[in-house]
């Protein structure tokens, strides 16, 4: 009995898919009227992509900040917002697009509210307020 060797055949695995996803994170330098808005690329699907926030006073936000290329994996990304209301919750999310597009987590922040003017009392009117009660 012989050898008998048959075709060569070969064949290739193909590669997983990953999915893009992005990460909304605290927004930071809050005041009355501004905040900045912070998140991270997490995966970036195998290529680069673009990057912004969704924003306004619901989780249905209503405003979006520009898109801004060139972002991959492990990308910190900010957005400085202003003219905002004193007082007021503002939610807010990240985005990342190229294919497919990844939206973060709902976040929300709160702007601050000014205390007023301040008034300084002597030790005689506290007196005499602890005297009228």
């Amino acid at each position: 009995m012989g050898t008998i060797y048959g075709s060569i055949l070969s064949f290739t695995t193909g590669s997983v898919a990953v999915d893009a996803s992005v990460m909304t994170l605290p927004a930071t330098d809050i005041t009355e009227h501004a905040a900045v808005l912070h998140g991270v690329v997490l995966a970036d699907a195998g290529h680069w992509g673009f990057t912004r926030f969704q924003w306004g006073l619901t989780p249905e936000y209503g405003r979006d900040t520009p898109w801004v290329g060139g972002f991959v994996s492990g990308d910190v990304f900010e957005y400085s917002l202003s003219g905002l209301t004193e007082g007021m919750g503002y939610h807010f999310r990240a985005q990342f697009k190229h294919s497919p597009f990844a939206n973060g987590a709902d976040a929300v922040f709160h702007t601050l509210v000014p205390l007023g003017p301040l008034v300084l009392i002597t030790d005689e009117q506290v007196h005499l307020l602890e005297e009228s009660i």
